[in-house]
């Protein structure tokens, strides 16, 4: 029986290196823009600004906030430009968490959970450590279950965060995916917006605030997309 904790523990050492140790590979979708550097879209959004183009400049901005979160240069330059367009980003608690990466949260989720395996199989192997393994594995399974709820609010926050900036000077909004649809209202130039889904090119945009009913449909050419 203790045999087959050790083994077990050592197997989840092993796959828990090598997946850390691993060079860290995104699922989402790379952006609109490339290449994938915060200074190139910072660059471009200042010379999208000294020409007045405030709407794309807010797009580069964004593809670099994407890039560098925390950089305070891109922070500096999007309040600037969110003041310039009147369009102050839409209030949400949880923006801070969907600026970080997953990986780092489904990393921690990870060690926690096979150093768990590891001190559970420790103890089973030599009876004597167990009392001086009760904190490591309080900790471990602490880590664990940390990196778990942030991965959920990370994802969560995402989920919620404008993805599209819009890009067309009262862009007309639609009831569905047609030219020959009903005008339903426009939306404003620069305005940041969530994209719920894609049909043939058009696009269906939403407010970015859980329940609430989409707004129409944007053909394609109004909007830049910034984020999946």
């Amino acid at each position: 029986m203790k045999s087959f904790f050790v083994r077990a523990a050592f197997r989840c050492l092993l796959i828990g290196l090598l997946t850390i140790l691993a060079p860290a590979r995104s699922a989402e979708p790379a952006p609109t823009a490339a290449p994938e550097s915060a200074q190139f879209h910072n660059a471009r959004a200042l010379a999208e600004a000294r020409i007045g183009r405030w709407s794309r400049a807010l797009a580069e901005l964004r593809l670099a906030e994407r890039c560098a979160p925390y950089n305070a240069d891109v922070q500096e330059n999007l309040r600037l430009v969110r003041t310039k367009l009147e369009q102050p980003a839409a209030p949400n608690p949880l923006r801070s968490l969907g600026r970080l990466p997953v990986n780092l949260w489904a990393a921690a989720t990870l060690l926690g959970s096979w150093l768990v395996l590891v001190f559970a199989g420790l103890r089973q192997w030599r009876a004597d450590w167990r009392p001086r393994l009760a904190l490591p594995l309080a900790l471990a399974l602490g880590l664990g279950i940390s990196g778990a709820a942030l991965l959920g609010l990370t994802l969560l926050g995402r989920r919620w965060t404008p993805n599209a900036v819009i890009i067309a000077k009262d862009a007309i909004l639609r009831q569905g995916p047609v030219d020959a649809a009903k005008p339903i209202g426009t939306i404003a130039d620069g305005a940041e917006i969530r994209i719920r889904r894609e049909h043939r090119g058009w696009y269906e945009i939403g407010p970015v605030r859980p329940g609430t009913p989409a707004l129409g449909w944007l053909p394609p050419g109004h909007l830049i997309v910034v984020s999946p």
